[in-house]
């Protein structure tokens, strides 16, 4: 009889090898799944880090449209050419170029520190830098008279800012001035048409005639149309005269609250340490605070040395920002004619005298009789400083100004204005109106034929100032990004 013994003990060893052998199977398998699992994790790490560095490529930009300085700096230089940076250690490079105004294309590239993984990242990016532009389409160193044919337009056409395309576009105010600085003077003639006292007295308020002539009182003092003498004290207090706004003149739904009376405070001046068209006069900047709105756009006072440095400026060479034409030196054409040397080099038009627009040189389009001569463009706006004068056009014929109009009188030796009021009829602004006349009025009158029929309006657009500021050298006071929705992409 055969012992079991020994096939017993054959069975125990079998199974103490095939254990073995799958005990070895399983660890390997084990190590081998625990080393994809760290090479899964380590490729994610690096992709990770190459993404982060990437990342810093873009967040380097976005940090450049920060700080208003460099901002400045950064894009002049894009202008020349595309901006191309390798950080020091070489973990991302990025570039930067223009794709149109107002928006770049951001592209990164980022490694891993062991440079074994890459990531690209690219974004668009729409980018502004704001200056210390007026804050309103009107702004006046004395009052403002609009009747209905005028138009006022806040930058949102009459849509609130909650519901403007461009929120960042709305004017905060749509006058601001100083209605007080205007006093009429009784013993001005006020008959005679030509006469700078019938000429107040219209800016004022005052009632006219069938016959034009200007309805006075028995102390013959003017009266508007409620038998009021423009220029007694209220009952309320203060001067009788204010702003004469008609409402079909602003923009539907404006607030009256925007409309503003500063009593002649102007507040701060503007940052003009760096501007580079005053410093080339050789143009102090005011240091105290401004008393006149020139003095609050520009930082330096107006005077006749000022506007002498500004005229003696179009001529220093072929290169000046500045054109300059006097319509008092006798020399034959209409001043549209003659405006038509200005060019996109010239961010500042100095017109002395009164400015008549031919409708030779006007141009009009298939919607409209109507003419219109412009100065500027939105790519080259311009500061259109008229003194002692004012637009003249012809029936069905207008002026228009893209950047800023600003009606200033003449000075006579003390540095006083020659004059009290402006006519404005006929002219279109895109971007501002200012004046520096105790009192502005649109005079449009549709019963004199020979008149203008164009109505007078001022629409504000921030952008269009802000490329003006930039264009003549003043200081900046903000720069802000906004990513484009949708460009976001990152690929390896």
């Amino acid at each position: 009889m055969l012992s079991i013994k020994p096939n017993k003990g054959f069975a125990v060893l079998t199974t103490i090898l095939l254990l073995s052998m799958g005990s070895i199977v399983f660890n390997v398998k084990m190590a081998s799944t625990q080393l994809i699992d760290n090479q899964i994790i380590a490729n994610n790490y690096r992709n990770q880090q190459a993404f982060a560095n990437a990342e810093s490529g873009v967040n380097l930009i976005l940090s450049k449209l920060d700080k208003v300085y460099v901002a400045r700096e950064f894009l002049a230089d894009l202008y020349i050419a595309p901006y191309e940076y390798n950080s020091f250690n070489n973990h991302y490079k990025v570039k930067v170029s223009k794709e149109f105004k107002g928006r770049l294309l951001i592209k990164s590239q980022g490694k891993s520190n062991d440079g074994t993984a890459k990531i690209n990242i690219q974004v668009k990016v729409d980018y502004a830098i704001d200056f210390n532009v007026p804050d309103s389409p009107v702004s006046l160193n004395g009052t403002l008279n609009l009747d209905a044919s005028a138009s006022l337009n806040d930058g949102c056409e009459g849509v609130s800012a909650d519901k403007c395309v461009s929120p960042g576009n709305i004017a905060n105010n749509i006058v601001v001035s100083n209605p007080g600085a205007m006093k009429y003077d009784p013993s001005a003639p006020i008959i005679d048409q030509e006469s700078k006292g019938y000429i107040d007295a219209i800016c004022m308020g005052a009632a006219v005639n069938p016959n034009k002539s200007i309805q006075v009182n028995a102390d013959g003092v003017p009266i508007n149309s409620e038998g009021i003498a423009i220029n007694v004290i209220a009952e309320n207090g203060g001067n009788y005269q204010s702003n004469i706004l008609d409402t079909n003149a602003l923009s539907a739904g404006t607030d009256v609250h925007k409309i503003i009376d500063n009593q002649g405070n102007w507040g701060d001046k503007s940052d003009t340490d760096d501007g580079e068209f005053f410093k080339s006069l050789g143009l102090t900047s005011t240091i105290s605070a401004p008393n006149s709105l020139f003095e609050k756009t520009f930082g330096v006072k107006h005077t006749q040395d000022t506007m002498a440095l500004i005229e003696a400026s179009a001529t220093l060479s072929e290169t000046s920002s500045t054109f300059f034409l006097n319509m008092n030196d006798g020399v034959s054409g209409s001043c549209s004619s003659r405006l038509e040397g200005v060019t996109d080099q010239h961010s500042l038009v100095y017109i002395k005298g009164d400015c008549d627009i031919s409708q030779t040189d006007a141009t009009g389009t298939l919607y409209s009789e109507n003419k219109r001569f412009t100065i500027g463009s939105v790519k080259a706006p311009k500061v259109v400083l008229i003194e002692g004068g004012t637009f003249i056009t012809a029936p069905n014929t207008g002026a228009s100004v893209v950047g800023i109009a600003y009606f200033l009188p003449e000075l006579d030796a003390s540095d006083k204005p020659v004059a009290n009021s402006v006519a404005m009829g006929g002219l279109r602004i895109n971007g501002a109106l200012l004046s520096e006349y105790n009192c502005s009025f649109n005079g449009y009158d549709k019963t004199d034929s020979k008149g203008t029929k164009e109505h007078f309006s001022a629409r504000f657009d921030r952008t269009i100032l802000n490329v003006l500021y930039n264009k003549i050298g003043m200081g900046a006071n903000d720069s802000h990004y906004r990513v484009v929705e949708g460009t976001w992409r990152d690929f390896e």
